[in-house]
């Protein structure tokens, strides 16, 4: 009579081998989240940007009132899904700085600002 089945060794080889390609790709996929999460910001910044030029043509100055922007504030999102707090730090009648600075997470307190000309620039470790 021929017994089939697995044995107990077989069973712990398979456990091993899926356990160590798990903790392989674990790093992969909080870097490409990671990446997800700043390119929510460059959209956003992208965005209040494009809000601040039609706000420079119909009043020949920047602002720093997301209220004055023809544009939903990104602050107003449900928390729970907000990686980023967003402020315009400085503006006036020929340049503005607008700012996303991360609230969690392993690059907590770094920023992206972008600027009247689209350059966005990082202070942190995680670049675009």
């Amino acid at each position: 009579m021929i017994k089939r089945g697995f044995t107990l060794i077989e069973l712990l080889v398979v456990v091993i081998i899926v356990a160590i390609v798990a903790s392989l790709s674990l790093p992969i996929f909080t870097k490409n989240m990671e990446k997800v999460k700043v390119g929510e910001a460059a959209n956003n910044l992208n965005l209040i940007r494009m809000a601040e030029k039609d706000y420079f043509l119909d009043n020949n100055m920047y602002t720093t009132d997301f209220g004055l922007l023809n544009m939903d504030n990104p602050n107003d999102l449900s928390s729970a899904n907000r990686y980023f707090d967003y402020t315009i730090p400085t503006a006036d009648a020929t340049t503005f700085t607008a700012r996303a600075t991360r609230k969690d997470g392993p690059y907590i307190g770094d920023y992206y600002t972008i600027n009247q000309t689209g350059a966005i620039t990082s202070n942190g470790n995680f670049q675009l």
